[in-house]
């Protein structure tokens, strides 16, 4: 029952004094005679405009919510997952011709979520080796680093998955982690919308730079073109969500990221034993080694990083 309808059933129906309503209510005689006096229904309070910490980003807020109503319940995104200091990272399995055969390649995408500057960068290989490249150059093209990744549970980066977000994080990402300054999250088992723009960003590639099959000479010439390609299109691309392209927003969400390290090191060092015919064995491989400190290349090493060996 609204207020001013209780101050007037105790006075006009139970014929109560001023004061005796003020001692029922808790309210003061001076403010149960000014209602009594006003004549209206239900007292109205005037609320004073306040500034808020939020006004500068009154704008860019609404963009967010209006972009998020549209959207499945899957797809939605928690106000963390919409953070500017924010970046995913996925893989996918495409082709190039490289040094003159068509080779299989594993891609990693790293993207920020806020700017949605993106990276591609080809390997040979999904291992901790160029898990950890591909993380310097995300971060080397981007100007820095973001305080949060978001990641599916690969193997290269959890060792198990326990109950909800309980992870046992692999000792060699974290170790990466911990230098780079960024906190590691993970998705639910089988959820890949959690981490949607980077699963939409290996669609979009596919039409973008994988549909005729290009052609390089090695590697190094392939990932220096991926980096200047995805470059082109932060230019040629509207943000979709907020003014501009993707290239003038990630201008902006650059002063937000920590500057960038030193490059973390990801060489792995290991002894392996020689056999008698200079042959050692490496991830179930064989290599012949013709001095006792011969540097030699592991299956899972084919691009900046080596396993380094010695001879017992």
């Amino acid at each position: 029952m609204g207020l001013l309808n209780i101050i007037r059933r105790l006075k006009l129906r139970a014929k109560q004094s001023i004061r005796e309503i003020s001692r029922h209510t808790g309210l003061s005689r001076n403010t149960i005679a000014k209602y009594l006096n006003a004549g209206t229904i239900e007292p109205t309070f005037t609320v004073p405009e306040r500034p808020s910490k939020l006004d500068p980003f009154a704008d860019k807020l609404t963009a967010w919510l209006k972009t998020e109503a549209g959207r499945s319940r899957k797809q939605c995104r928690t106000l963390k997952q919409l953070h500017a200091d924010l970046m995913a990272l996925d893989w996918s399995e495409d082709y190039a011709v490289v040094g003159g055969e068509r080779t299989k390649l594993q891609v990693a995408h790293i993207k920020l979520s806020q700017s949605r500057a993106f990276l591609l960068r080809a390997y040979l290989l999904q291992t901790h080796e160029m898990l950890v490249d591909a993380h310097w150059h995300g971060f080397r093209v981007f100007g820095g680093v973001p305080g949060r990744g978001i990641y599916d549970n690969m193997k290269t980066a959890v060792d198990r998955v326990g109950r909800g977000k309980e992870r046992q994080v692999n000792i060699r990402f974290l170790a990466m982690t911990n230098h780079y300054v960024f906190a590691p999250e993970f998705c639910n088992p089988a959820a890949g919308w959690e981490k949607g723009q980077v699963e939409k960003n290996v669609q979009d590639a596919r039409p973008r730079l994988w549909q005729q099959m290009p052609v390089f000479p090695d590697l190094a010439a392939l990932n220096a073109w991926l980096e200047q390609h995805c470059q082109d299109l932060w230019r040629e691309t509207a943000h979709g969500t907020l003014s501009g392209t993707i290239a003038d927003v990630w201008a902006d969400e650059r002063a937000a990221l920590m500057s960038l390290p030193a490059m973390f090191d990801g060489f792995v060092e290991q002894s392996k034993r020689v056999s008698p015919t200079c042959l050692i064995t490496f991830e179930r491989n064989r290599y012949s080694v013709t001095e006792p400190e011969d540097v030699w290349h592991g299956p899972s090493c084919p691009g900046p990083y080596r396993a380094r060996g010695s001879c017992l």
